[in-house]
C-alpha cells in the first residue's frame, strides 16, 4: 500500500480519530495524541472525497495555518500539512474544463435577468451553489427563444439549460443532470384583477371535460407534455377552438390580464408570482395538477461525462447538506 494509501485509509469510522462532533475553531479540547480530531476529520473527508470524485473543496486555509502554528499540534503538524497540501492540490486542479455557457433569460421566480446584468432566483441561486461546489464557472450569453435554445445546446454552442424535465430516454445531443427541484403544473382561474372580482369557473369546473362542455377558453403554455389529466383532451379541446398556447409565463399572464380566457395552464409558482405583481388573484383549480422532477440539461457535445459527473456529484453533495432544500424553502417549494 502507497504512502498516500496508508494516510486516507486512516481517514475511515474504523480509526480512533474519526471525529463524535464537528467543533468550529480551534478552541475545541483537544485530544491526548496532541490533535482534535474533529479537524482531522474534516480534513479527512475532503481528501478521500476529493480523491475520490475529483471534486473541489474550498480549504479554509487561513484557519488552518494559524491552528497548525499552535505548539500544542506540533506532535501532528506533519500529518495535517500533508492533508492540507492534497486537499488544496485537488481544489486547484478541480473544476470543469471551460467555462458553461448559460444563456440569460427571465423566469420569476426561477430566474430572473436585471437590466444592471445580474440575476437573481430560485434556480439561479442553486445554480452558483452548485458553481461554488464544483469549482465551475458561468458564462452568461445573450438570451435565445426557448426552442432556439435546446438547437445550441445540441450542437454544442451552448453548454447548459436551466429548469428542464428529464426525458428517458433524452433526446439526441443532450444529458441531464441529477434532479435539484421539483415542479408543479396546474390550471389557474383569474379571480381578481385589479382589485376587480371576477365570476370565479371553479364551482362549475372539476375537469377538462367540463372545460370542453362549458366551452371554457384555455391558455396553455406551448411545451411539451403537461401531464396525463391534460394530454387526452388536448386534441379536443384544440378542435373546439378553445386552446389558446402561449411562450412564456410573463405572455401567458398578461393574456389573461387581458382576459383573453379564465383559465391558464402552466407552473403554478411562477405564474403566481407574475400574477402577484400584476395585482391579479389567481386560484388553483381541482384538476390538471401534475409534479415533475426539474434537472440542468447538459450538451453531450461540449459538456464531457467527467465534467457531467463532477457536477451530478456536487448535487449530490449540495443536497445532503442541505443547502438545496434550504435555498427551496426560502421560495415556498420545500
Amino acid at each position: 500500500m502507497s504512502a498516500r494509501s496508508r494516510l486516507i485509509a486512516g481517514c475511515t469510522p474504523t480509526s480512533s480519530w474519526w471525529p463524535t462532533a464537528a467543533l468550529p475553531g480551534c478552541s475545541s479540547v483537544i485530544s491526548d495524541r496532541g490533535l482534535r480530531p474533529a479537524l482531522f476529520g474534516r480534513l479527512c473527508v475532503m481528501v478521500r472525497e476529493s480523491l475520490a470524485a475529483g471534486a473541489a473543496f474550498l480549504t479554509p486555509v487561513a484557519p488552518l495555518v494559524n491552528c497548525l502554528a499552535s505548539s500544542r499540534f506540533r506532535r501532528r503538524s506533519a500529518a495535517l500539512s500533508l492533508l492540507l497540501l492534497l486537499a488544496m492540490s485537488s481544489a486547484w486542479s478541480a473544476g470543469c474544463r471551460h467555462a458553461l455557457r448559460v444563456t440569460r433569460a427571465s423566469w420569476p421566480p426561477y430566474l430572473v435577468n436585471h437590466e444592471d446584468g445580474q440575476h437573481s432566483g430560485m434556480d439561479f441561486e442553486i445554480l452558483q451553489a452548485l458553481m461554488n461546489e464544483s469549482g465551475c464557472r458561468l458564462q452568461w450569453v445573450d438570451p435565445l427563444p426557448r426552442r432556439r435554445r435546446i438547437l445550441q445546446l445540441q450542437e454544442g454552442e451552448i453548454d447548459l439549460i436551466l429548469a428542464a424535465t428529464p426525458k428517458n430516454p433524452p433526446a439526441a445531443g443532450v444529458r441531464y443532470t441529477r434532479v435539484y427541484r421539483e415542479e408543479v403544473l396546474g390550471v389557474l382561474a383569474l379571480r381578481s384583477l385589479q382589485g376587480r372580482e371576477l365570476p370565479a369557473p371553479a364551482a362549475r369546473l372539476s375537469s377538462f371535460e367540463d372545460v370542453l362542455r362549458t366551452r371554457t377558453p384555455l391558455l396553455v403554455l406551448n411545451a411539451g407534455r403537461l401531464g396525463p389529466d391534460f394530454e387526452p383532451w388536448r386534441a379536443p379541446l384544440r378542435e373546439a377552438g378553445l386552446l389558446e398556447l402561449f411562450e412564456t409565463h410573463g405572455k401567458g399572464v398578461a393574456m389573461l390580464q387581458r382576459q383573453r380566457a379564465p383559465l391558464i395552464l402552466g407552473d403554478v409558482a411562477s405564474l403566481l408570482d407574475l400574477a402577484r405583481k400584476q395585482n391579479m388573484v389567481l386560484q388553483l383549480m381541482p384538476f390538471g395538477t401534475v409534479r415533475g422532477p426539474v434537472a440542468f440539461m447538459l450538451s453531450e457535445k461540449s459538456v464531457s461525462e467527467a465534467d457531467a459527473q463532477l457536477l451530478d456529484q456536487a448535487l449530490g453533495r449540495l443536497e445532503a447538506r442541505g443547502v438545496l432544500r434550504e435555498i427551496r424553502r426560502r421560495y415556498g417549494l420545500d
